[in-house]
């Protein structure tokens, strides 16, 4: 057994021992024992002081290469001064490595990601993102039904879009409930930035096969070859549950919904919580649940005039494949295609009770979208749907990524906290006088 060495060396108005062995270190006030293996691959001569991107080759070499033996190590003025016994063959005239100890304190407290993947694996039922907030009907105060909107979780427009804490609890609210409500925006389309609002929400819109920034609706029941394109969103019928983009490998993440004009009777727009579908799926017929997470559906776009012919094979429920946690719902009878012949009698059953769950009254919530009031709602989530309708009604929106919603939630909730992330790479301490 390797005798430890400890040094000591001021730090603030105190000292910090270090604890020495040939393949890991233990510094005073940093939880565990930082590796011989850890330390050499996030020696701070790997990475680019600009770009703090990796850029030697740390990797590649013999096995043996991957745990240097530590010669020793001691604290001085915050940096943790790290003496390898041997050079590696990537960086021969660097026998020492500095660490920022406060870039170790916050890297050694952080919460381990592979302890939250086995955690959630084994969760059941079905394991949500934290603050993930399932709802239904019951969770508003309704008549018949239909919820005001001002009941409804939202935040002020000009709030959202004007400051980082006002549009951080705009994305909060995203995240937890799927969706949400930014209140007293501009009323008309001229003065509606839809880009803005994808700007803030998930940093720009994302193009499909409607385009970009896209606007659609009717003032009276036109012919189905008088739609814009091959989808029954662009008429006055009644549409049912569903998330859009099945046929696509990569389902719009977020979409945005803006009614910049309502003169109309009827029109209602409609939303279910998947996760809550979902749950109570999982709970009434685990095995139905189980089905869909297992068989392939196939789902098709095809508009020959635009030149459009998607196709996409998907379970209708996708969990994360490595955290078991729910990451998309996918619902859409209308895009789906004919089940082969052969296709078990349990798939039917399956598909049929999902959609049972997600059309029980109490799933969904119905609410009137007007002027100013603009919808945004996570399509990996949520189900929607609207009611028929005759007269005027013109809706204005875009799709957005659900990855780049991920990342402007991510970097808010970073901005608010004024620390540097954890997981950013190790800061290049200056050498020692």
């Amino acid at each position: 057994m390797r005798r430890a060495i400890n040094r000591t060396a001021a730090l603030g108005r105190r000292a910090r021992s270090v604890a020495v062995e040939a393949d890991h270190v233990q510094v005073d006030g940093i939880p565990g024992v930082l590796t011989s293996t850890f330390l050499h691959d996030n020696r701070p001569e790997w990475f680019c002081e600009q770009s703090r991107q990796r850029v030697s080759a740390a990797y590649g070499q013999e096995k043996d290469a991957l745990r240097p033996a530590i010669k020793a190590a001691e604290v001085v003025n915050g940096q943790l001064c790290v003496e390898w016994a041997v050079q590696h063959p990537a960086k021969p005239d660097a026998p020492q490595s500095r660490f920022d100890v406060t870039w170790l304190e916050a890297i050694a407290a952080a919460p381990d990601g592979q302890a939250g993947i086995a955690e959630a694996r084994s969760a059941e039922p079905m394991a949500f993102e934290p603050g993930v907030v399932p709802w239904s009907l019951e969770s508003y105060a309704s008549k018949d039904g239909v919820v005001e909107l001002s009941d409804l979780p939202g935040v002020d427009y000009t709030a959202a879009m004007t400051t980082d804490e006002g549009c951080l609890a705009w994305l909060e609210t995203l995240h937890t409930y799927g969706f949400g409500i930014l209140r007293d925006g501009p009323n008309t389309k001229d003065e509606f930035d839809v880009e803005l609002v994808a700007k803030k929400t998930a940093n720009y819109v994302r193009e499909s096969v409607y385009g970009g920034v896209w606007e659609f609706g009717v003032s009276e029941p036109l012919a189905e070859d008088a739609w814009d394109h091959a989808d029954t969103a662009y008429g006055t019928d009644k549409l049912p549950l569903h998330t859009d983009g099945c046929y696509s490998y990569d389902p719009p993440g977020l979409q945005m919904l803006h009614c910049v004009e309502y003169q109309a009777i009827g029109g209602l727009s409609v939303l279910a919580d998947g996760a809550h579908v979902l749950k109570q799926l999982q709970a009434a017929d685990p095995e139905a649940f189980h089905t869909l997470t297992q068989h392939a559906f196939d789902f098709s776009y095809f508009d020959k005039d635009n030149g459009h012919y998607l196709r996409n094979t998907t379970p209708p429920i996708v969990l994360d494949p490595f955290t078991k946690r729910f990451k998309q719902i996918r619902l859409n009878d209308c895009d789906r295609d004919p089940f082969h012949p052969t296709t078990p009698a349990a798939v039917y059953e399956a598909w049929n009770a999902l959609q049972y769950h997600a059309n029980t009254a109490t799933a969904s919530v119905k609410f009137l979208l007007q002027p100013g009031q603009i919808l945004v709602f996570d399509n990996w989530r949520c189900l929607h749907a609207r009611s028929s309708f005759r007269g005027k009604r013109i809706l204005k929106g875009c799709y957005m990524n659900r990855e780049d919603f991920a990342s402007r939630l991510r970097l808010l909730r970073w901005r608010s906290t004024n620390e540097p992330p954890p997981f950013m790479p190790p800061p290049i301490c200056p050498a020692q006088a």
